[in-house]
């Protein structure tokens, strides 16, 4: 069995046993040159639901959604390379050679929606592909490639933050893999090449802060200030992101602290995502990769609001309020924010919310049935009847 077969069988399989869509999803990828195991999987992908986890990663989306390539990804990248983006990929193979953006796949974003899981066939070399956004793309190279099922297991266990959280997916890989024959030994990650020489583009002065502030640098302070609970630490750092708000790595950075908090932290993650709600949301149509990761960490600053005894802060109400907002876009807010609710006493909102999330197609109703924080809900099957008044809304929606 080649390279990757086992891993790409596996994840073929997990999709099959997913519901099927009405209609298969668009593919705007030309897969002439793909392998058959890579066909097999964007086979399954176009004809099943997309919630799927692995490790840290999940797969989320419309059932509309199109399989596309990572090059629109890489393209958001472009201002913050120190080359043109041609030049960045002509020794990101996972080969060494050229890195052709048209012969992948995007899969998903992780959890905190700081880097972006692809699959590569470029150069005849199947690999899964990590796009880091939290990181320097100058520093160490553009991509990542897990080019063998011992790279992708270690590479996802070194990942995972919250064994519940997508543990059992990679167990349930690396144990497929076995079965298969191949071997699960850990192995290295390959790191694409960072081009030499000057640099031969100039990022917008948009796109870039100001050369005094070191925007990954003062992540690592912010996180560092979180672990110590130093207010004063962390006020710094968030000024120090408002004078670089004008690079979108500042709202990436500020997204990727909310995740990092939320867990251990959850105050903090609150007063995080306080700040960011303070400042313009980025652009659905003109930045939609980056409007995702917002709504992804207004979605762990509504998790974090449910860990806190003073759920009734004026943050945690602001938060709450701007995920009410956010709701019918993304509807997991609904599941958590009826958590929030019903933790706090509060029946008949929660079981409002939870009406809402069904009636806007929350994916994830299984989860939300089985949730320890809803089981208040459960008394006298409300919580059933809430989702099936939701349900029943959307069919007679327009």
């Amino acid at each position: 069995m080649g390279d990757l077969d086992s891993v790409l069988q596996h994840l073929t399989t997990c999709f099959t046993q997913r519901p099927r869509v009405s209609s298969p999803r668009a593919c705007t990828v030309d897969l002439a040159a793909a392998p058959d195991g890579v066909r097999a999987f964007v086979e399954a992908l176009r004809h099943h639901r997309w919630d799927q986890r692995l490790g840290c990663y999940r797969w989320r989306g419309e059932d509309e959604q199109p399989v596309e390539s990572l090059r629109l990804t890489l393209e958001t990248l472009e201002d913050a390379l120190d080359h043109e983006l041609e030049e960045a990929l002509a020794e990101a193979g996972a080969d060494g050679g050229p890195f052709d953006p048209d012969q992948s796949i995007e899969l998903c974003s992780d959890d905190g929606g700081m880097t972006v899981l692809g699959l590569s066939w470029s150069g005849g070399t199947v690999s899964l592909v990590v796009l880091e956004l939290e990181e320097d793309p100058n520093s160490d190279g553009l991509l990542m490639h897990l080019a063998g099922p011992g790279a992708v297991v270690a590479y996802l266990r070194d990942r995972l933050v919250d064994d519940e959280l997508g543990g059992e997916s990679i167990e349930a890989l690396a144990r497929a893999v076995v079965a298969a024959g191949d071997s699960i030994e850990p192995a290295e990650p390959i790191r694409s090449r960072a081009p030499q020489g000057p640099a031969t583009r100039a990022a917008p002065a948009a796109a870039v802060a100001a050369p005094s502030i070191d925007v990954y640098g003062v992540s690592d302070e912010l996180d560092a200030a979180i672990e110590r609970d130093d207010d004063a630490g962390v006020e710094a750092a968030l000024a120090q992101l408002d004078a670089a708000w004008a690079d979108w790595r500042a709202l990436a950075m500020s997204l990727r602290a909310i995740f990092v908090a939320r867990d251990r932290h959850p105050a903090r993650a609150v007063q995080i995502a306080d700040f960011v709600l303070g400042r313009p949301d980025p652009s659905p149509e003109e930045a939609p990769e980056l409007h995702d990761e917002w709504l992804g960490g207004l979605l762990n600053a509504t998790a974090a609001c449910t860990r806190l005894a003073d759920g009734g802060s004026e943050a945690c109400a602001r938060v709450v309020a701007r995920a009410i907002e956010q709701g019918p876009v993304q509807p997991a807010l609904f599941h958590n924010l009826a958590c929030y609710m019903a933790l706090r006493g509060d029946r008949a909102r929660a079981l409002e919310l939870v009406e809402a999330a069904a009636r806007h197609g929350y994916e994830d109703l299984a989860e939300l049935l089985a949730d320890d924080e809803l089981a208040a809900l459960r008394d006298g099957g409300a919580l059933e009847a809430a989702i099936a008044r939701g349900q029943a809304a959307a069919d007679e929606a327009p």
